[in-house]
């Protein structure tokens, strides 16, 4: 189990290999990240093509904790302009959570982009369809979360996922 953690966390150049964290699946992943971060009256900023295992998080933390979300219109080919998200930050804005490729329509984000746009906002990036298919440098792109399946193109198995955070994140329990 180390061995993998070392290797997954080298793969996405996670500097710190206990940052990582096994899980389910992707979901699960984006459910601890979403629901050990978010608090009451945060503000989240999101796309209109994300996943379900963003959205109804995040319609549970509206309805739970009274967290406020806005959503980004994509384009109809998903395409992102980025200066969209920048208009929409508050300043209780805690997060951007958006996927890094879309498996409806296949659009990739420019995720170093957005977070250059959105400075110390928690940046949230959901890559269970590009990791192992598309590479992803935490550290270059300024990740602070990732959240992954390993049995699509990291051909793990089944009912496996992971979470890396950087260092001074911590997640409430759940």
């Amino acid at each position: 189990i180390f061995e993998t953690r070392e290797k997954l966390a080298g793969f996405i150049n996670g500097k710190k290999s206990e940052r990582l964290i096994f899980t389910q699946n992707g979901t699960e992943s984006l459910n601890l990240a979403m629901l050990g971060l978010i608090g009451e009256n945060d503000h989240i900023i999101t796309t209109s093509i994300e996943h379900n295992s963003v959205m109804r998080p995040l319609s549970f933390l509206q309805k739970e904790r009274g967290t406020d979300f806005s959503v980004v219109q994509c384009s109809p080919k998903g395409e992102l302009h980025t200066e969209d998200i920048e208009k929409l930050i508050k300043k209780n804005t805690k997060a951007v959570i958006i996927n890094h490729g879309s498996n409806v329509i296949g659009s990739v984000q420019p995720i170093a982009d957005i977070k250059n746009r959105i400075g110390e906002i928690i940046l949230i990036v959901d890559a269970c369809q590009t990791i192992g298919s598309i590479p992803i440098d935490i550290e270059k792109d300024g990740i602070d979360i990732l959240c992954f399946s390993c049995h699509k193109a990291l051909f793990g198995i089944q009912g496996l996922g992971a979470l890396y955070a950087r260092e001074g994140l911590n997640f409430r329990p759940l």
